[in-house]
């Protein structure tokens, strides 16, 4: 599975915020539009990201009169992003190994949307919950009825097994 399987379920609006603005419209957005971090754009073209933690430091740092501050001020450069055909599995190490939560997702060089760590780990945890459920679903059938496909059922029918939970056909996000 790579990245690209992930933004195929997720809304594809990236919400993007100017370079020139100010952190106090960069709080807005990111409430008005429930995300925690926004690309920030210079003259269209992705440049880097804020997230509410930068926010948050640079209210540490410079305390009341942050709401003011330029968003040139605090953004994190260089855009770290991975491509759409990158593995889930890389993208969590890479994730885990810089300490960032968002990833900008690109597909040749047009920027498709972002995947966040809890993107990742909740569909890496369905995929870890399917596996289980067919591992069940095949120790369950393998064990029942000793004689396989013979035996006490009709020839050339499969042991019918109710106790085995259904598997989902789609992962739903």
């Amino acid at each position: 599975m790579n990245i690209g399987n992930i933004m195929s379920r997720k809304s594809a609006d990236v919400v993007t915020i100017d370079i020139s603005w100010g952190l106090h419209a960069a709080a807005v957005l990111m409430m008005r539009n429930r995300v925690a971090a926004l690309i920030v754009t210079d003259r269209g073209k992705p440049v880097g990201l804020i997230s509410e933690r930068d926010v948050v430091s640079a209210l540490a740092d410079r305390g009341s009169r942050v709401a003011g501050t330029p968003i040139r001020e605090v953004v994190t450069r260089p855009v770290l992003a991975v491509s759409a055909s990158e593995s889930i599995m890389h993208a969590i190490a890479l994730m885990t190994e810089r300490r960032v939560r968002h990833l900008p997702v690109f597909d040749n060089s047009e920027l498709i949307g972002m995947v966040t760590l809890r993107d990742l780990i909740k569909y890496r945890l369905q995929e870890i919950e399917l596996e289980a459920t067919s591992s069940a679903t095949w120790q369950s059938w393998s064990g029942s009825n000793a004689g396989g496909f013979f035996g006490s059922v009709e020839p050339g029918r499969p042991p019918l097994n109710r106790d085995v939970p259904a598997v989902p056909t789609t992962l739903m996000f």
